[in-house]
């Protein structure tokens, strides 16, 4: 199951304790990963129990200049999670990937 969430404060860079209590519940009750977002800026990448949460993936698509990040999650015939944030880069709406392409 995948589970996307809106919540965090704004512009902090790092999710608050709440965020981080209620994402464990979820991977704890079967989330298989967790996509949040209303941050507006990037947040970190977290395993738990093996399951990744993506706290926030900041801005895709915006009309000036933002560092932000593109989520990979690749699931191996063992049904291991494989997960990273690949960087990338807003400008003038337009996204593109400023380092690697793949975990």
């Amino acid at each position: 199951m995948i589970v996307v969430i809106h919540w965090g404060t704004e512009n902090h860079t790092v999710p608050d304790a709440s965020q981080v209590f209620r994402a464990h519940a979820l991977i704890d009750a079967g989330a298989d990963m967790i996509f949040g977002s209303h941050p507006h800026v990037l947040q970190l990448l977290e395993m738990h129990k093996g399951r990744p949460i993506f706290y926030s993936l900041g801005n895709f698509a915006w009309p000036s200049f933002v560092r932000t990040a593109i989520a990979e999650v690749r699931i191996t015939p063992q049904h291991r999670f494989i997960a990273c944030l690949l960087p990338a880069v807003t400008n003038g709406g337009t996204p593109r990937a400023t380092g690697a392409t793949r975990c």
